[in-house]
């Protein structure tokens, strides 16, 4: 048995070994810590790891900002109209690297104006800027605020503020970011991090299902890599090419028919005209 004072509380703690938890703190009592004179006790003070938290939140933002620099630059560059898809015959006329940066600019502005990205887009910069359910403090609060004369919805981090509030408020800041919202309550909304998670997983998926996004266009590995809105929508084009080519062909082949009947009508006409021409003289 020991007695312990925690927060200013004395409390008496019965443990069979040196090895315990109190809080949530996992504490290991050496030898000498257990030998000691109880007019001589032992006093330690817990703080939060507040450096590892603090390059945790760096991170968090650093990979936010990069995420919606590269969804607002893909959805803002214009198409090429230039640059039309490079037919068999021109590909033979032209060098490897020709090609290459041929297909570079024909491949630009293809997510432009994407309504599925835009909608990432727009419910990311939202999570981010409006309060929760489930904490006092919204971002701001803590230095993390909107880039100034930045419109694309990059946020900038004040470490020094971040640090204040983290040791003043270190609960609110976690619920500020994990927080989970009461279920029964429709327009609650749980911390930064977890509404972030619910929007990646509508749009990418989770567990086996499929977001939004490889609904659309699949990835590059796997079943969804053919089996996507996008390759659907080739597969029907491809089918409806083939339907048109075969229906090409019938027409070609009728007009050819055509044209071969009456080919042989008038060299029959023109036999008869000659044999009639031929009897006309001979009276």
């Amino acid at each position: 048995m020991m007695n312990v004072t925690i927060h200013g509380q004395d409390i008496d703690i019965t443990r069979s070994t040196a090895n315990f938890s109190i809080d949530g703190i996992n504490i290991e009592l050496s030898k000498n810590a257990i030998l000691a004179p109880e007019e001589d006790p032992i006093t330690f003070d817990v703080i939060n790891n507040t450096d590892e938290v603090i390059e945790r939140v760096k991170q968090f933002i650093d990979d936010y900002n990069e995420i919606i620099d590269l969804l607002g630059t893909k959805t803002k560059e214009k198409p090429r109209r230039d640059y039309p898809p490079l037919t068999p015959e021109q590909q033979d006329e032209m060098k490897e690297k020709e090609i290459e940066n041929w297909l570079k600019e024909a491949k630009k502005g293809v997510l432009f104006g994407d309504k599925n990205i835009t909608s990432l887009l727009n419910k990311m910069r939202a999570s981010m800027s409006g309060m929760t359910s489930v904490s006092d403090l919204a971002l701001s609060n803590i230095g993390i605020s909107a880039a100034s004369m930045d419109t694309s919805g990059k946020l900038v981090f004040n470490e020094e503020k971040f640090r204040e509030k983290l040791l003043e408020a270190p609960d609110q800041i976690a619920s500020l970011f994990t927080g989970i919202a009461d279920e029964t309550d429709e327009y609650a909304k749980s911390g930064i991090a977890n509404q972030i998670l619910d929007i990646l997983r509508e749009n990418i998926g989770a567990m086996g299902t499929s977001g939004k996004l490889i609904e659309e266009a699949g990835l590059d590995t796997g079943r969804s890599s053919d089996q996507n809105n996008i390759s659907l929508k080739i597969k029907d084009y491809d089918e409806k090419m083939n339907e048109l080519k075969k229906s090409l062909e019938r027409e070609r082949q009728r007009y050819w028919n055509q044209f071969s009947a009456l080919e042989q009508s008038l060299n029959k006409l023109n036999a008869q005209s000659s044999w009639l021409m031929d009897m006309m003289g001979g009276y």
